[in-house]
């Protein structure tokens, strides 16, 4: 939120500040700048001429950036530096290596790491059997979309180099991220059920409730208290754990919430 904060203070009262897609992919985060002002936007062509744009953490591709940046009055890029990294190690392709891009299609930073590519041979795998319905390749290098689990991420590197033990691998992982995914791996085998704090299109997020499913526990993803499960006061071991972009307030909610519940159990 600081960044939006200092550029809503900096903006006068009477002009309305604008957000590609979100900051971060929380609810929580979203209705509070909306709260103060902020105007959310889809597409670059939506911001008005001359208006403040804020880029969201997940970053936009070189066409997009172009865009806003003809259209307004001022741009802020909250872009994240990993992103960043990422984007950059795209930009630094040449037309003769294919771009294989581990991610979840659809995703806002996906497409912006896309449209940085230097090369136009590109390809987005988000499984691992997706590497078998890939062309032949003469000189692929495998980026990675930051909140993707590690685990998997090291699983479609291996098909990938099988395939064309040529393959390279560069960027990294989110350590936000790859931290919370080390914790909750580490958490699930003394819990009975895990409960991820977060918003439903948080990529980051959803990778830890993953991980407590694949242990064979029930695992939720709630934004906050009201979404707790109904029977949760049956379990006499629950594990809570948060989204890289959960603002702590809203963790403390649901601690409290929780804790309420197991006095009452």
């Amino acid at each position: 939120m600081q960044s939006f904060e200092q550029l809503r203070s900096e903006t006068p009262p009477d002009k309305s500040v604008y957000v590609l897609h979100e900051l971060v992919h929380n609810r929580t985060v979203t209705e509070q700048m909306a709260a103060h002002g902020a105007i959310f936007i889809q597409k670059p062509e939506e911001l008005p001429i001359g208006a403040t744009c804020l880029i969201g953490a997940h970053g936009v591709g070189r066409e997009a950036e172009r865009l806003l940046r003809n259209r307004a009055g001022r741009l802020v890029d909250a872009t994240c530096p990993i992103v960043k990294n990422i984007q950059q190690a795209a930009a630094g392709l040449a037309e003769n290596e294919e771009l294989v891009l581990a991610g979840l299609r659809g995703h806002p930073e996906v497409e912006g790491i896309l449209g940085h590519a230097g090369t136009s041979q590109q390809f987005l795998v988000s499984c691992v059997e997706e590497v078998a319905c890939l062309p032949e390749l003469s000189n692929p290098v495998m980026l990675c979309q930051t909140t993707m689990h590690h685990e998997v991420a090291d699983t479609i590197f291996t098909a990938l180099q099988k395939r064309f033990p040529s393959a390279r691998r560069g960027g990294v992982i989110c350590h936000a991220s790859s931290e919370r995914q080390a914790a909750v791996e580490a958490l699930v085998s003394r819990i009975d059920l895990l409960l991820v704090i977060g918003s439903p299109h948080s990529s980051n997020a959803n990778r830890l409730r993953e991980i407590g499913e694949r242990a064979g526990i029930p695992s939720y993803l709630v934004d906050g208290p009201e979404q707790l499960p109904a029977d949760l006061a049956k379990f006499p071991r629950v594990g809570v754990a948060a989204g890289a972009s959960t603002p702590d307030e809203q963790i403390q909610r649901v601690i409290a919430a929780v804790r309420k519940l197991e006095a009452f159990s």
